[in-house]
């Protein structure tokens, strides 16, 4: 089968898509807040049970990705933030919160870590400018 740079490209820009997930945060800080009757102090747990992983496993991911290949760890990544999504829809509790938004934040920091530099090898294989 011939590959084409649609077949390429559209896999490496549904996976920025996904990354938009984790806008979902404050959409579900406020949701959150009202259903469990939160205070501000507890309702901020959410944020940084997904944002603490882009500090955690940074660096870590680069290294996995180094073993495993980018595509099989953005694969990854796109499943564990499946996950994390998945998990507030079975069930709805304030710990199945944290542990959805952590899964969330643990997927979009190993998809943003893979994306990135994917994308840079799809544009540098597909790039068709003259060289100066």
């Amino acid at each position: 089968m011939k590959n084409t740079k649609a077949q390429v490209i559209i896999p490496v820009f549904l996976s920025f898509f996904v990354m938009s997930f984790v806008d979902l945060v404050g959409i579900g800080v406020d949701r959150a807040k009202l259903d469990f009757e939160l205070s501000d102090t507890v309702a901020q747990l959410i944020p940084s049970a997904a944002f603490l992983w882009f500090l955690l496993l940074s660096v870590p991911t680069g290294v996995i990705q180094d073993r495993l290949g980018k595509k099989k760890t953005l694969n990854i990544g796109i499943l564990i933030t499946a996950l994390g999504l998945f998990i507030p829809f079975v069930v709805y509790t304030f710990p199945s919160i944290l542990i959805g938004f952590a899964l969330l934040g643990i997927g979009n920091t190993i998809i943003q870590v893979s994306a990135n530099p994917l994308l840079v090898d799809v544009v540098a294989k597909n790039h068709n400018c003259p060289k100066k």
